[in-house]
């Protein structure tokens, strides 16, 4: 658990070697073993809090209008978040002037459950090896198979049978955010690695993504009073008994709840141990220290 290895043995104790004992080596080696003890679980509570996420401080976007700042925080409201990555700055400029995208259909059955099931959709784009995201939007609908196919530029030898519909979106932001003022983020439902970091369809912890998403630049030409009383729309429909469970990759969501709960009960463990082998010792002595009081009463 955790990497930690416990030593359960208890140590031997030799009866010949308290023929000599005094009350005061007694107390001196108690008091050192607390001292061990101590300092070893202070180590390890050190180690365990390194290990975990600072909180995430949660910045806003600098829209000036309360309407607008009411219709932001209502599309991060029940919220799922997705990296989508783009091998071209092609394809995505085609996405922010058609309001549309496409992906492969795992991914595309993943947002659909998930659009289906929350009241909003975000996704988060990124073109590989730009060192940027090019900005995020909103799921407006599923992916729709009656309409025409988009264009997409694509590798020698792929063609858009790849992929599977069209999935309409809208824009939030269509400015790009650097990956180096993203630094200070990361998703904990990836192992906790940079938020910049995923592979395409990556799901991204909310808090964590609600402040990736205000990291980037206000973009005067969105409505976000429209988006946002789409979302509104939508939420009716989000809640049907079918569809109560909330999208999630179970090994992504709770990888990190359980690792704590294993370092909790490694640390407990340890604990126990530790003050298991401090009990027998000092018994033992205690022991041997009255036995030596025993002979001199008789002596």
């Amino acid at each position: 658990m955790s990497g930690v290895e416990l030593d359960l043995a208890c140590p031997e104790i030799d009866v010949d070697d308290f023929s000599s004992v005094s009350k005061e080596s007694i107390d001196s080696q108690s008091n050192q073993m607390q001292t061990r003890i101590t300092q070893e679980n202070e180590q390890y509570k050190s180690t365990l809090t390194n290990t975990i996420q600072t909180p995430i401080e949660v910045q806003s976007i600098p829209i000036h209008d309360e309407k607008q700042t009411g219709a932001l925080q209502n599309i991060f409201h029940d919220t799922v978040y997705f990296l989508i990555k783009s091998g071209n700055e092609e394809n995505v400029s085609l996405a922010k002037a058609k309001g549309v995208w496409s992906t492969p259909p795992a991914n595309e059955n993943k947002l659909n459950r998930a659009f289906r099931q929350h009241r909003n959709v975000i996704l988060i784009f990124s073109v590989a090896e730009s060192k940027a995201f090019q900005g995020f939007a909103r799921m407006s609908c599923e992916a729709r198979h009656d309409s025409q196919p988009i264009n997409w530029v694509l590798p020698p030898g792929m063609s858009n049978r790849a992929f599977s519909g069209v999935i309409y979106i809208d824009w939030i932001s269509r400015r790009s955010l650097p990956f180096n003022q993203t630094l200070h983020l990361f998703n904990s439902w990836n192992e906790n690695k940079p938020v910049k970091i995923g592979r395409d369809g990556q799901e991204i912890e909310p808090r964590c993504a609600e402040t990736l998403c205000r990291l980037f630049p206000s973009d005067p030409t969105i409505d976000i009073l429209s988006i946002s009383r789409k979302a509104d729309k939508h939420k009716s429909s989000s809640r049907s008994p079918l569809s109560i469970n909330p999208s999630k990759d179970i090994n992504h969501r709770s990888s990190t709840s359980i690792d704590r709960h294993r370092s909790d009960v490694t640390l407990y463990l340890i604990i126990i141990n530790r003050l298991t082998n401090l009990a027998i010792i000092f018994y033992t002595n205690l022991n041997q220290y009255r036995t030596l009081q025993k002979k001199k009463d008789v002596g």
